[in-house]
């Protein structure tokens, strides 16, 4: 067992959901090791009692058939048990020899960080860096490094950092590409927008489907399907030539460009609308109310980060943000900035190109860069990736291209996947190394909630794993250490810390010794200066800890403390020898969150904004260059491709694929269908229930008909989280896919030209009457 828990039976232990980026606090029952019952905790100072439908069945996450118990080594065509130390050092071995024949260059890690189960991060990326690899590919890099490019470009702005509405405290609020009341972008959305609309605020939504937040919208702009860009041209011009921007604003924090400027006055405003599909009147009091509002704000999600031009989306979105004033101000748009440290320090002098694909590493929530999944077909066919340890992730699920992506991962030299299921992706890997579950290890959360406070989430296992298995942390570690890496801190180091810490840690001095004695030993190069952080903390500290792999947090405590000290109004001191201290012992402490610190609003344009005068660069080149081309186009659909696909909608019955067991749907709507326009379904000779042919560029599938008047006529959707593989009912040897794979359908080519996101909301298509 990972953990033991003497009491196995618990009330309302509190901990965190790990099915979306919010990261709720529950208050969860356990018996006989069982969850048997979810509540939301109101004392959560984070989350404060909120909590959606999808948390009440967070036991199939932890209990289901398919969850691993041991470490399995591929043996011809089946697993077999193998034992720990012997898998690691094979693993260990084998990556060797992938860095002695091909570099450690070709080592790739993928996944980590799971949502809420943050603590294997810092040792995945240990691993990564020790080998002097730069591949680290995450499903945030498919779907929100955008924001951090254009952020970089425009601000200069911390990699934790990423902008975010002030929604509720706004007078006037857009709501683009996504359906809150469904989605749970955000707490108490539903009671949320009662109290706006109740106070006379004006709420607007930008979707091209009906949906249940449009419902509650003033106005409701619905444009064509990946046409966004050119409706926020239109927006953005409709501003400048009605002299509508806060000129103010612009001369103290914008550095201006006349040129960009110039573009958009001489923009048709109605030809734009039109290419968009939208009502040029509907525009005009949206964007008139937007901009004469004294706090209005953007929210934003998926519906414009999976489509084309989501690079341009995002930059067009902080202009309109930002030549209306409403940037780094109450009510408006702020930089949500995460516990992370300020560490350019760590970040590569210059930034790696993906050979195959040509797409720079992004940095984002860290100083190390991350990649789009959607290359990594790429490079492992160009044979740029021969090993890849995936931890927490399932790419042949939630990757774009899954059949090639399997064919793919056939050229592999080494596929490692550490995790708490059998998944698709473990099914195909050369080792498989069970790990316990998020509630039954120490865990944390260490996304950003709200400007201006600071947050972290600690919490203790509720329950404990029944099988033989091993932290993230401890996986990592071991293969560091079977690598070569100097994984056991000087004696000197573990010596100074018996000696000065209570407990091991808590003392002012034990931090800034672990860090200086590593840049020491590594010569001040910052990755390897960076392992030993990691791996030196796990070794001295965590001894001392309730478990190992809380270091990570104890050695963030300490990062944070040491490049950020100065920022907060709030904090126990602004000591950073004694910060570190005093932040870890309220979060080891505080098992139901804990607000950290609190920053100023003047902090976006103090601290923030990194650039020396501290203004904003409203038109980086490469940007106004990319918008000068799409803007001479005009959207088209595909003769043989006609309407566009979401492969992936969210909703009430739909959720992370971490949970396998389909019976947590039961009372809820299971069914995997294809919604449509009853207009568009009457063309193709489609009713309710028939099976339709639903093809793509490389793939196709039959499912079921659901017609939706709210639908846009051009577009059709399909779910989420569906196609998972479990036992069948009645046989547990038998897997039968639950609903359809998205991913079947989607191209990895199909992605935006910076980034490499893929457009999962934009999927050519073509419907037909299945037999």
């Amino acid at each position: 067992m990972s953990h033991i828990i003497n009491d196995i039976t618990a009330n309302e232990k509190p901990t965190a959901c790990v099915l979306c980026s919010m990261n709720c606090g529950l208050k969860v029952s356990v018996h006989e090791n069982k969850i048997i019952e979810v509540k939301a905790d109101s004392s959560n100072p984070i989350s404060k009692g909120h909590i959606c439908n999808k948390a009440f069945s967070i036991n199939h996450y932890v209990d289901h058939a398919l969850r691993l118990k041991e470490p399995l080594k591929r043996d011809n065509s089946k697993h077999t048990p193998i034992i720990w130390e012997i898998a690691l050092e094979e693993i260990a071995t084998k990556l060797k020899y992938v860095e002695n024949n091909f570099g450690g260059n070709t080592i790739a890690v993928a996944g980590l960080g799971g949502q809420a189960n943050h603590s294997d991060g810092f040792f995945g990326i240990a691993l990564l860096k020790y080998f002097k690899s730069s591949w680290f590919f995450s499903a945030y890099a498919q779907e929100k490094t955008q924001h951090h490019l254009v952020e970089k470009l425009m601000f200069d702005s911390p990699n934790h950092s990423m902008t975010h509405a002030d929604l509720w405290n706004s007078d006037v609020c857009i709501i683009i590409g996504s359906n809150i009341l469904v989605s749970n972008r955000g707490y108490k959305n539903a009671e949320n927008i009662r109290k706006y609309k109740a106070s006379g605020k004006s709420i607007f939504v930008i979707d091209p489907r009906e949906n249940e937040t449009t419902k509650k919208s003033d106005i409701h702009i619905n444009p064509k399907p990946g046409a966004d860009v050119w409706l926020l041209a239109a927006m953005i011009a409709m501003i400048l030539k009605n002299s509508w921007q806060d000129k103010n604003y612009i001369a103290n924090n914008v550095q201006v460009n006349t040129t960009f400027l110039s573009l958009f006055r001489n923009l048709d405003i109605k030809d734009l609308c039109s290419r968009a599909g939208v009502v040029y009147e509907d525009v005009y009091e949206v964007t008139r109310a937007y901009a004469h509002a004294d706090k209005a704000s953007i929210l934003w999600d998926t519906g414009i980060e999976w489509i084309p031009n989501t690079t341009l989306v995002s930059w067009l979105l902080k202009v309109m943000i930002v030549i209306t004033g409403n940037f780094g101000k109450p009510g408006g748009n702020y930089l949500r900035p995460g516990f992370a440290a300020d560490g350019d320090f760590l970040a590569a002098k210059e930034p790696f190109v993906a050979p195959a694909s040509g797409i720079v590493g992004i940095p984002a929530l860290t100083p190390f860069e991350m990649f789009s999944p959607n290359i990594l077909i790429d490079e492992i066919e160009a044979g740029n990736i021969k090993a890849l340890l995936v931890s927490n992730a399932n790419p042949l699920r939630t990757y774009a291209n899954t059949e090639r992506l399997r064919k793919a991962f056939e050229k592999l030299e080494l596929l490692v996947v550490i995790d708490v299921a059998y998944t698709e992706t473990a099914m195909q890997a050369d080792y498989v190394l069970a790990a316990p579950s998020g509630y039954e290890k120490w865990e944390w959360a260490s996304f950003g909630r709200k400007f201006p406070y600071i947050t972290a989430h600690l919490r203790k296992p509720i329950c404990y794993s029944e099988g033989n298995t091993k932290t993230e942390a401890e996986i990592f570690q071991t293969i560091l250490q079977y690598s070569g890496a100097s994984t056991k801190a000087p004696r000197l180091l573990q010596h100074l810390v018996t000696w000065l810490g209570k407990d091991g840690w808590n003392n002012n001095w034990i931090g800034v010794t672990l860090l200086l004695t590593s840049v020491i030993a590594a010569k001040a190069n910052p990755w390897q200066t960076f392992v030993r952080w990691v791996s030196w903390s796990y070794d001295v500290i965590g001894p001392y800890l309730p478990a190992k792999n809380i270091s990570a947090m104890w050695l963030n405590c300490q990062l944070v403390a040491f490049t950020r000290y100065k920022q907060f109004i709030k904090t126990p001191t602004k000591n950073p020898f004694v910060l570190g201290k005093e932040w870890f012992k309220q979060v080891l402490h505080n098992h139901n969150g804990v607000i950290l610190g609190e920053l100023p609003w003047d902090w976006h344009f103090t601290t923030a904004i990194g650039y020396r005068d501290r203004k904003i660069r409203l038109a980086p080149k490469v940007l106004h260059e990319a918008l000068i081309n799409i803007l001479t186009q005009t959207p088209k659909l595909d003769d043989d491709y006609p309407l566009i696909l979401c492969a992936g909608e969210r909703s009430q019955s739909t959720a992370n694929t971490i949970l396998r067991n389909p019976l947590w749907r039961k009372g809820k709507t299971a069914k995997c269908t294809l919604r449509i326009h009853p207009s568009t379904a009457h063309k193709y000779g489609l009713e309710k229930g028939d099976m339709a042919l639903l093809e793509t560029a490389i793939g196709q599938n039959k499912i079921e008909v659901n017609l939706d008047q709210g639908m846009h006529p051009d577009s059709v959707s399909m779910p989420n989280g569906m196609g998972l593989l479990y036992p069948n009912a009645n046989s547990a040897e038998t897997l039968e896919s639950y609903g359809i794979n998205p991913n079947n359908l989607t191209d990895h080519l199909s992605r935006d030209e910076f980034t490499a996101i893929p457009f999962h909301k934009y999927v050519a298509c073509r419907i037909s009457k299945a037999s």
